[in-house]
């Protein structure tokens, strides 16, 4: 599985480009693609504040037709448990969209350079 940091399905909706060169070579392999719920309740929180354009339902069911996006649907109890053991970063957003793919040590596509730091399977 390859999980998406929010600005990435953010970018990957707008414009592909944004991406780094390794992040979208990791993106072309033959690999589910999934999100956390958490990255939703980001994007809904930037849709309110005018950051993005679009609200996540948009952006997530383009992205679901596009590339087969998955939402992922791994036990949240055990999601906030990992997540709570993340003290590198007080954002609860990245918090448990790490935790989500660090679960099953599964690739992360963000361009957060502490997220690349404090997590080995992170890729830009």
């Amino acid at each position: 599985m390859i999980y998406l940091d929010t600005h990435v399905a953010i970018a990957l909706h707008t414009d592909v480009s944004l991406l780094g060169k390794r992040a979208r070579r990791l993106l072309q392999k033959e690999a589910a693609i999934g999100i956390s719920p958490a990255a939703l309740l980001e994007m809904q929180f930037l849709h309110e504040i005018g950051r993005i354009k679009h609200p996540p339902r948009f952006v997530i069911r383009h992205l679901q037709e596009a590339l087969d996006l998955q939402i992922c649907r791994k036990d949240f109890v055990e999601i906030i448990s990992l997540a709570r053991d993340l003290s590198w970063t007080r954002d609860p957003f990245d918090r448990i969209i790490v935790a989500h793919a660090k679960l099953d040590y599964d690739w992360l596509v963000t361009k957060d350079t502490i997220i690349q730091t404090n997590y080995k399977r992170a890729v830009w």
